[in-house]
């Protein structure tokens, strides 16, 4: 694989990679959000379902406690007269006892008629308490009732929703679990062409070495050739500068230049 392919597979597996990874943070993302509306709604259909059932049960208190009270209200009923007639009937019999002339004897039988008929009074007395008792315990019945569905339709409200989010939750994890191969053999392609890069990355790596050195000795070996060029042509130099020093003691007249010659190459011998 060529420099270029190399890098190039390298690049397109990291950029799908890095396309699977967003994919699957952003779906990660979305089950963290429905897990936790879910949640809530289960929470809140725990909190409605306790109430109602709270609620219901003190409804069968409120039902057995009227049931109680009218069994009292029926055992308790006065039997007869009506409270009116009652009261009527002893204001009579007091004022019989206060203005007619009557026997010891008929006036403790009018007494004793009396008190009998107190006797009822109260009992009446004791039958409105407990219609005033019954009455209270029914508007609260109908309170309760009123209360019992709100809760039941609350909760089934927040049933649906929490049903909804978890449905929407299981939609995301097949998702994530449809993405799960890809994800693992992009894994793998990005491992083999980060391997690929890195031996690729060697390799040029060796080469380069391999060049520099190749370059190193190719500049040392000229500067063994020039030095050697250099030595040969500085004997050479060296030569031409005594003859033609000897051609100067012989009296032979030298240029300006054969004497530079001569200065250059013979200035520090004797």
């Amino acid at each position: 694989m060529s420099e270029e392919n190399a890098f190039e597979e390298l690049k397109r597996t990291k950029e799908k990679a890095r396309e699977i990874s967003a994919r699957v943070k952003k779906l990660r993302k979305q089950a963290s959000e429905e897990k936790k509306l879910r949640d809530q709604a289960n929470a809140k259909v725990r909190e409605l379902k306790a109430k109602r059932d709270e609620t219901n049960k003190r409804i069968k208190e409120v039902k057995t406690k009227l049931e109680q009270i009218n069994q009292e209200i029926k055992k308790k009923m006065p039997e007869g007269a009506s409270r009116g007639d009652i009261r009527r009937e002893i204001s009579r019999l007091e004022w019989d006892i206060q203005t007619k002339v009557m026997s010891p004897k008929k006036e403790e039988e009018l007494a004793k008629r009396i008190e009998k008929l107190e006797l009822q009074l109260k009992a009446w007395d004791e039958v409105d308490a407990l219609f005033a008792e019954k009455k209270k315990l029914l508007s609260e019945l109908d309170e309760l009732r009123t209360s019992a569905q709100a809760f039941h339709e609350a909760l089934l409200h927040y049933a649906k929703e929490s049903e909804f989010h978890h449905s929407q939750l299981m939609e995301i994890i097949k998702q994530l679990k449809k993405l799960e191969p890809d994800f693992d053999e992009v894994k793998k392609k990005l491992a083999k062409a980060k391997e690929n890069a890195d031996k690729l990355r060697e390799r040029i790596s060796e080469e380069r070495k391999a060049k520099a050195m190749e370059r190193r000795a190719e500049i040392e070996a000229f500067q063994k050739e020039q030095e050697k060029e250099m030595k040969k042509m500085e004997a050479e130099m060296k030569k031409k500068a005594k003859e033609l020093m000897a051609a100067l003691k012989s009296g032979k007249k030298l240029t300006t230049e054969e004497l530079m010659i001569i200065q250059t190459y013979l200035g520090d011998e004797d």
